[in-house]
């Protein structure tokens, strides 16, 4: 797990999924209400119609100046989009996104 200053690294990157696939890149970073840390990457999908994507934070990892998320381009395209990134994301999307990946929200953690 990258610590809270490697995030601010994030920002701009490409993300790939877990087999090497494309799926966008990093547009912002969401952190948490409670604690202040990092929670959701906001990813930036699709060539033609752009989607604005939740994607969690755990488990990501840096590689070779890319961003690798540890589920499939379709999961991560599939996922709430939160429309704008100077937007804060309701709980509802929230609840909605942990739902999508099958984790539980981090608090629970």
């Amino acid at each position: 797990m990258l610590d809270e200053a490697e995030f601010q690294t994030l920002m701009r990157r490409d993300v790939v999924d877990r087999d090497g696939k494309s799926v966008g890149y990093v547009e912002c970073i969401f952190n948490d209400r409670d604690t202040g840390r990092p929670e959701w990457l906001g990813v930036l999908t699709g060539k033609l119609r752009h989607h604005h994507v939740l994607v969690p934070v755990s488990n990501v990892e840096r590689a070779n100046g890319s961003v690798t998320v540890p589920w499939t381009k379709e999961q991560v395209e599939g996922a709430p989009d939160y429309g704008a990134p100077d937007h804060p994301i309701s709980p509802e999307m929230e609840r909605e996104a942990y739902r999508h990946y099958g984790i539980e929200p981090a608090a629970a953690r």
